[in-house]
């Protein structure tokens, strides 16, 4: 969150610290703004910024294995009003205008979004904030001085510049009359005038001015009176007189007059428009030159509808508007001439020139009926005559093709005019069609009468596929339904089968929608085969075919099951194989052998295999006993039935000793385990002894089960025993059991590393001890304050214990408890430039071990609590500043430097005094001081002074203009340097010491009164503030004669 002179950062908890996090630091435009140990604080304020800038921000995080920087982010402080807008310049453009030109403000804090121009401070113009920094203002009074300013604005406010002062410059003649005009002939006109009401200075010449264009006749000023020549007939002319003086010239009142008529020239031909196929609209311009009121004779030659009847004949309008002429009666598709006289009260012209159109289209007449040239199934050849009478140009034929006695929507077949035959295909066959063809331009269409055509038979379509039910091992049966597109009579049907032994045909009557097929009835069928089975429908013209179906004969139980062979047996398994049943007849849908004791058949174990197999081999392991004889049986099956086969008998071998349990285990002490174990469940054979094994190495051999006590073993470490028992025949060994001798206290703990990583924080790294003799169960980290020693550049007199008590000022718990086998921890919060001492102490089920104290010196850090600096005395041109310590110097202060407005101007190695020199009177300074130790500086707030005002410097000689013979107008321009509060304005004329004038701001100018005619004076402008006064330069003027 940002505002004007701040912006807020927070930031959040790195997702994958590594560690514990130590440290943030915030980190702006490069520079470190905030620190802090305390990693619960997540957000931090930086002031003192300036307003519509951006930042770029990073976070950087630490641990005690080091620091890492987050990406960065850029963010802007909000805008705030401008400052530093000096007053605009100004030109006087004219004698009711004056330009206006102005900078942006020295500080403009944001986006300048508009300007203001103020005139006698009233806003008359709002200037965008990316125009040009210039406004002309207009419709002033000439010669009048005018003040104006700007004001700038950003969004959060604005500021207003000083005042500027101007005058707008001398004026043209106003107040010039119309002339008084008199018309001569149709060529000419006589213009007679007065001189201008208000010439505002010497008329220096007249001009005329003939429909807004200057005719640069330079007449003299005496001149009243001007005959203009050359005009057109019948023209209005609006005429005005130009007077002008040494400023300029200006043009008076209007007169408007009109010349006399004379006979028209460039008569126009008649632009003629075709309305429909009967009728024609003739309309024509005004003659080039009309010269007078026209009488219009428009002639039209042509054929023309009498009584029925086209004839050929001359139509004869007259009329004096160009209004459209509207002639009706025509005959369609046919051209006309056209020609245009003209005439007016003075005499008449010759015609126009002659303009041809031709009327409009009608719908065609007579359409012809279309003839069959070709046919087969789907395809007609048609071709058709044009029509009787076109009337017009014939766009193109459209030929309509509807199933006769349908109400179906007919296919539209369209044709360029140029054609008369055309190909109809993609009709059904052995169906009746009707056709039409209609002619068409573009007013309308003629249809034709209607003829029918039947197109040919061809092979039905649409056969649907074939229904099979009732299937056995030998037969099933097949329906059907009739084709959807018989096209043409249907004469018979044929059942295809297509198997093993290629296709099989079976034909069937037109009439037949169902029939048995079955083995020996023209085709042969054969259990568990697929079949593939189509449907054929044929007429006169070809067949159809129907999509294929599969069909499945039944299958039978499997003949053929021989016996599985046995081949490999030991003492608990037996492995054997078998075959496929010679004939299968059908899917083998699985295998199952069945495992039995020969001497009393029952059943031990059943193994099933899927029939689709491709090793035919099995292992029975799960009931069988050393030394014994089985019988196994193969059962094979079909989706119809089950076969088994004969018996085949095998018999397991002699086996080594099962179900030995591992031993039981006792931890007595941290040197002493008991192991006691028992006899095998499963013996398979006489127990010859039993071996003890510790960690895989032999410790102790007996002929009977029993109890051993083991004993010298190392404290809290694990051993491994198993027992190997063994018969005459192999051995077996039991599983491991583990067990772990007791704990006892830790030895060897190192004390801790202690590295101070700023001024309040420090790392602290501990090891394990070099002897756990158990599990580590917890850490704990105290902490103690070293107070009045131990502040030396060497801290080797700090490991003496004897030396260390006696400076420990308290005792702090960093970590209470941690299981971590070797820790990294970090202290924060703490005081810079302190001594601190670490222990830690490691315990285990077994005791506690401490280690020895761990010295550090917290580094130095930027002072705190700098105090405002004081003022001890202030003049016009200099101040004198005072500064004390810091309240907290955390560290060896190196410096103190003395800031005006941000800049350094001193600095010193202690406290004192500064004399500041070479100010500005009656400007305002900042004053702040910032402290410095090896390790930063810190700055104190900022302390305001005002020095004192003196008298103004840089005034300028004021503008002078004698106005009559005992008076002289004086304006002047605020001094660039006041030094203060401007107070007031003094006017000296030549050596007089007493003022002529006193004027007080914000008055600028003043009129000096008194003086003697046509002489020569110099007036001095005197600027004074509180402090003083200062006299300009000189500045002359002459008085005008009397």
């Amino acid at each position: 969150m940002s505002d004007r002179r701040s912006i807020a950062f927070t930031w959040q908890e790195p997702d994958d610290p590594s560690g514990q996090l130590t440290m943030y630091s915030l980190i702006v435009n490069a520079s470190t703004v905030f620190t802090s140990t305390n990693t619960s604080v997540d957000s931090y304020t930086v002031s003192a910024l300036s307003p519509a800038t951006t930042y770029q921000a990073t976070v950087e995080a630490c641990t005690a294995a080091g620091c890492t920087v987050s990406s960065p982010t850029l963010t802007r402080t909000l805008e705030d009003a401008p400052e530093g807008l000096a007053a605009p310049q100004l030109t006087a453009e004219s004698e009711v205008s004056i330009a206006v030109v102005w900078q942006v403000p020295s500080q403009p804090n944001g986006v300048i979004t508009s300007y203001d121009v103020l005139l006698n401070d009233s806003k008359i113009a709002a200037v965008d904030g990316n125009a040009t920094l210039r406004y002309v203002i207009g419709g002033l009074r000439p010669d009048t001085v005018y003040s104006v300013r700007v004001r700038a604005y950003t969004l959060p406010g604005s500021v207003l510049s000083p005042p500027q002062f101007t005058a707008t410059l001398e004026h043209v003649p106003t107040g010039i009359a119309a002339p008084l005009l008199n018309v001569t002939s149709a060529t000419s006109a006589q213009l007679q005038w007065t001189p201008p009401g208000t010439p505002n200075g010497d008329i220096v010449q007249y001009d005329v001015e003939r429909d807004g264009i200057r005719q640069l006749l330079n007449l003299s000023s005496d001149v009243l009176e001007f005959v203009d020549t050359g005009l057109q007939p019948f023209t209005f002319y609006v005429f005005a007189v130009v007077a002008c003086t040494m400023r300029g010239c200006s043009t008076g009142n209007e007169s408007r007059v009109q010349t006399f008529e004379a006979a028209p020239q460039g008569v126009q031909p008649a632009l003629l428009q075709t309305l429909n196929s009967t009728a024609i609209q003739a309309t024509w311009p005004s003659p080039t030159s009309p010269n007078g009121v026209v009488t219009f004779a428009v002639y039209l030659y042509g054929a023309q509808l009498v009584a029925g009847v086209p004839t050929l004949r001359s139509i004869l309008s007259s009329t004096t508007a160009t209004s459209p002429l509207v002639i009706n009666s025509l005959l369609p598709f046919q051209n006309y001439s056209c020609v245009v006289a003209a005439s007016t009260a003075a005499g008449s012209s010759n015609s126009s020139s002659s303009n041809t159109v031709r009327t409009g289209e009608a719908a065609p007449q007579g359409a012809a009926t279309p003839s069959v040239d070709a046919i087969n199934s789907t395809y007609l050849l048609i071709s058709w005559m044009k029509p009787l009478l076109a009337n017009g140009v014939i766009t193109g034929y459209q030929l309509s093709v509807v199933r006769a006695n349908t109400a179906d929507i007919p296919l539209l077949l369209t044709f360029p005019g140029n054609v008369q035959s055309a190909t109809v295909d993609g009709l059904i066959p052995f169906t009746a069609y009707q056709l039409r063809l209609s002619a068409l331009n573009s007013q309308g269409r003629a249809d034709s009468t209607a003829i029918t055509q039947i197109t040919a038979e061809d092979a039905p379509s649409g056969v649907p596929r074939p229904v099979i039910t009732n299937v056995t091992s030998s037969s099933f049966i097949i329906s059907w339904s009739s084709p959807s597109s018989p096209n043409g009579n249907i004469l018979r049907y044929a059942v295809v089968l297509m198997g093993p032994g290629g296709l099989q045909s079976l034909t069937v009557a037109a009439a037949a929608r169902q029939v048995v097929v079955s083995d020996g009835s023209s085709v042969t069928l054969e259990p568990a085969v697929t079949y593939g089975v189509f449907l054929d429908a044929c007429t006169i013209a070809g067949c159809g075919r129907s999509g294929d179906v599969v069909v499945t004969i039944m299958e039978a139980a499997p003949e053929g099951v021989e016996a599985p062979t046995v081949t490999f047996a030991n003492s608990s398994s037996l492995e054997f194989t078998w075959k496929v049943p010679t004939t299968p007849n059908g899917v083998i849908t699985g295998y199952t052998v069945g495992v039995r004791v020969s001497s009393s058949a029952q059943l031990i174990t059943s193994l099933s295999f899927a029939g689709a197999v491709a090793d035919r081999r099995g292992l029975v392991t799960v009931g069988l006993v050393p030394a014994t004889s089985y019988t196994l049986q193969l059962a094979a099956s079909t989706a119809a039935g089950t076969t088994l086969s004969s018996l085949v008998t095998a018999v397991t071998t002699d086996g080594t000793p099962t179900g030995i349990s591992a031993p039981l285990l006792v931890a007595v002490d941290s040197s002493t385990i008991n192991v006691t174990w028992a006899v095998p469940s499963n013996p398979n054979g006489l127990i010859r002894n039993y071996t003890l094994l510790r960690d895989s190495k032999q410790v102790f051999v007996s002929a009977n089960p029993g109890f051993y006590a083991d004993t010298g073993l190392e404290p809290f470490t694990e051993y491994s025993y198993a027992v190997v028992v063994c018969s005459v025949y192999a051995c077996g060994t039991s599983a491991d059991s583990k067990e772990t001798t007791g704990e006892a206290a830790p030895s060897g703990l190192a004390p801790p590393v202690v590295m101070a990583i700023n001024s309040s924080y420090v790392t602290i790294t501990w090891t394990e001890p070099n002897v756990t003799n158990g599990l580590i169960q917890s850490y704990r980290l105290l902490r103690f304050t070293a107070t009045g020693c131990c502040l030396d550049a060497d801290l080797s007199s700090c490991q003496l214990a004897s030396v260390l008590q006696s400076c420990l000022a308290s005792q702090t718990v960093v970590v209470a408890s941690s299981l971590l086998l070797s820790a990294v921890d970090s202290d924060m919060n703490l005081q810079p430039y302190t001594v601190y001492a670490y222990q830690v102490f490691a315990s285990t089920n077994g005791g506690i071990t401490s280690s020895s104290l761990a010295i550090v010196l917290t580094q130095q850090a930027a002072p705190h609590g700098v105090r405002v600096p004081s003022v001890a005395r202030v003049a016009a041109r200099f101040i004198t500043i005072q500064w004390l310590a810091p309240t907290a110097a955390n560290g060896i202060i190196t410096k103190y430097d003395v800031l005006r407005n941000s800049s350094v101007v001193t600095s010193s190695a202690s406290t004192g005094d500064f004399n500041d020199t070479g100010l500005l009177p009656a400007t305002t300074y900042a004053y702040s001081v910032s402290v410095c130790t090896a390790a930063g500086c810190s700055s104190s707030q900022t302390t305001l002074v005002v020095t004192l005002e003196s008298a103004p410097a840089a005034v300028l000689p004021p503008s002078l203009m004698a106005t009559s013979a005992t008076n002289v107008s004086v304006r002047w321009l605020s001094p660039a340097q006041p030094n203060g509060v401007i107070s007031g304005y003094e006017i000296y004329v030549d050596n007089l010491t007493t003022p002529t004038a006193i004027a007080r701001p914000p008055q600028t100018s003043a009129i000096v009164s008194g003086l003697e005619a046509f002489t020569s004076y110099s007036i001095y402008l005197a600027a004074c503030t509180t402090a003083g006064c200062t006299r300009s330069v000189a500045a002359k003027v002459t008085t005008l004669e009397a």
